[in-house]
């Protein structure tokens, strides 16, 4: 560039005695230019970036000039098989030593219940409800893997042998998106018509059908859809389903807000003296599946009262910022913890919710709080380049602040905020669904399993341990189907040989 600015010095010069000036402050401005120029970019999107930098895969430029990493389809069958490898491990396991108790002890290969002998032992009473829940978990899991008889052979062996008449205390959230979710999916996919015309339509010899099911450039190596529906079944699982939402119904019943308790005892109902504290992911995200359950069985309460604490929280929020705390107490409302308000532990699934049941319900009303939510929460908390996938500045983070004054709260994140990015996409923010899962996926990298909490001022974990949460996989899956990259499926196969 220096010819065209000693052209631009000549030509820009004034007539006057200020040319000396002019063209110092001409040089300057150029000269700044050329600093600027010299500071590295990112070159082509963050997830390319990040495949060239920590996955040192091969890499070409496509037709459109970007780098793309391609998986062959010889290795993704290899990781399809790994995957279904390793869920026959854990699940022949379970059956093997554990069932019908609800999780197996791997150390002390047996099974394991709630710790009765400790009621404050929440980590397990919390999940554990002596409900077979290692084998609820694998319903759908056995269709996805296509594992047909198995599926069968579970949904009858739940259907004779399962009972929430249990003296049991269980988390209401864990209860309801676990064992209540668990039930609803695989009676939908015992059930499901859309799913038999599917497999009637599929030609063994034309795969085109299954090409654009999975809107995947190499086509699937299989010819037919699993055939799922039971003969002979008599909607078992929604019956017990139906069963366990009446049970649960009742902390929304007992609360003066609608807001529900946390715990209940499945044969008694709200424990005496129970824990009044609860969070707004645990209090506001089990709409989706008191939703299906009701309208399956045509009784609107339980909708409704999932309606209602929904709308009892979203009257919580900040008249200023317009953001949600991530605990209260239920009867009062009060936010605890000083006000924190973030998007991992305590909060992530109340937006996740509130976007999956406003399409799923076909609601624009709750489309509409989760939008506002959505602006709150983008002006607050989002730091970071304004452009996510190009510029200069900081890689785009999303922190934890205070909920009245939006101030920053604390320096980490934690693995839950990794499904922020499955919701960004499903709400069409596509590129910053794509940067945040380029910061988790980075850690992953890092420390080969996601580390529970993460101080981004430190750059080092808070919390050393990992419960394997499925958060970044799931982000990982939406962002692959929506753009097709392999760079995705790359990601998807380190995170089977970080488990392995």
């Amino acid at each position: 560039w220096a010819p065209a600015a000693a052209s631009m010095l000549r030509l820009a010069a004034p007539p006057s005695g200020h040319a000396f000036f002019f063209r110092l402050q001409l040089l300057l401005l150029l000269l700044l230019l050329a600093v600027w120029a010299s500071f590295p970019r990112p070159s082509g999107s963050v997830y390319e970036q990040l495949l060239r930098d920590s996955l040192g895969r091969t890499v070409y430029p496509d037709s459109g000039g970007r780098y793309r990493a391609w998986m062959p389809a010889s290795e993704r069958l290899r990781y399809r098989r790994l995957v279904r490898d390793m869920f026959a491990f854990g699940y022949d396991g379970y059956m093997r030593h554990a069932f019908p108790a609800d999780e197996l002890n791997p150390i002390l290969c047996r099974g394991r219940g709630p710790d009765r002998a400790n009621p404050d032992n929440i980590n397990i009473n919390d999940v554990l409800g002596d409900y077979s829940l290692g084998l609820v978990d694998s319903l759908t899991t056995l269709a996805v893997v296509g594992n047909v008889s198995e599926f069968r052979r579970a949904v009858s062996l739940l259907a004779d042998r399962l009972s929430f008449d249990t003296n049991s205390t269980v988390q209401t959230f864990e209860a309801g998106i676990r064992v209540l979710g668990g039930l609803l999916s695989a009676h939908l996919l015992a059930t499901d018509s859309l799913l038999t015309q599917l497999t009637k339509l599929t030609d063994p010899v034309d795969t085109t059908l299954l090409t654009w099911l999975t809107s995947d450039p190499i086509p699937m190596h299989c010819s037919r859809l699993p055939e799922l529906r039971i003969p002979g079944y008599g909607d078992q699982l929604l019956l017990l389903a139906r069963d366990l939402a009446n049970r649960l119904l009742v902390a929304f019943d007992r609360s003066p807000t609608g807001i529900p308790h946390p715990r209940v005892h499945l044969q008694r109902g709200v424990p005496e003296g129970g824990r009044l504290d609860t969070n707004l992911a645990g209090a506001g995200s089990l709409l989706l599946e008191f939703a299906t359950v009701g309208r399956l069985v045509g009784d609107p309460t339980f909708e409704g009262a999932a309606r209602r604490a929904v709308s009892a929280l979203w009257d919580l929020r900040s008249r200023v910022t317009g953001l949600l705390g991530s605990s209260l107490n239920l009867t009062d409302g009060r936010w605890l913890h000083e006000g924190l308000s973030g998007l991992g532990a305590g909060s992530d699934s109340f937006y996740e919710i509130l976007l999956k049941s406003a399409v799923y319900l076909d609601d624009p009303q709750l489309g509409a709080l989760f939008s506002q939510s959505m602006d709150s929460v983008a002006w607050h908390q989002r730091a970071g380049r304004t452009d996510c996938l190009n510029g200069l500045g900081q890689h785009p983070i999303w922190l934890n602040t205070e909920v009245r004054t939006g101030h920053l709260a604390n320096s980490w994140c934690d693995a839950l905020q990794a499904s922020w990015g499955a919701v960004l996409l499903l709400a069409g923010r596509l590129d910053e669904a794509i940067c945040l899962h380029a910061y988790f996926a980075n850690l992953m990298h890092r420390y080969k399993l996601l580390p529970e909490r993460f101080n981004w001022r430190h750059r080092q974990p808070e919390v050393l341990f990992s419960p394997l949460r499925p958060e970044l996989a799931e982000t990982n899956y939406f962002l692959y189907r929506a753009t097709g990259n392999h760079f995705f499926l790359h990601v998807g196969a380190a995170m089977v040989d970080n488990l392995n």
